[in-house]
């Protein structure tokens, strides 16, 4: 048995994986930061992050700029919420609700 099972670090790694599953992604982002999911939605891309401990939106929002993107989703815990930032929209969307309602954020 795992012993911290039931720890943010831990759940998040599994939201994370579900995520992917959900998604059925093939990128992430890795250079200075980290992006956890990157969707070719159309001839565009959606960058899809998982924060299941707390909701923080720097490494984002530091991609939505270096690839000059508008919007973003963060998928959560328990966070519902829509944050506009230098004219990038981001969604703050709990994992299970995104889950429900994929089709509808994803196109």
């Amino acid at each position: 048995m795992v012993p911290d099972f039931y720890s943010d670090s831990f759940l998040e790694k599994i939201a994370e994986n579900f995520a992917v599953i959900e998604t059925d992604a093939k990128n992430y982002y890795r250079n200075k930061y980290e992006v956890d999911i990157i969707l070719k939605i159309g001839k565009g891309i959606l960058p899809v992050e998982v924060k299941y401990g707390k909701a923080e939106i720097n490494s984002t929002l530091k991609f939505l700029s270096e690839f000059k993107l508008k919007k973003a989703i963060i998928l959560t815990k328990d966070v519902f919420a829509k944050k506009t930032l230098d004219k990038k929209k981001i969604l703050l969307l709990p994992l299970w609700a995104f889950s429900l309602t994929k089709e509808d954020h994803i196109k």
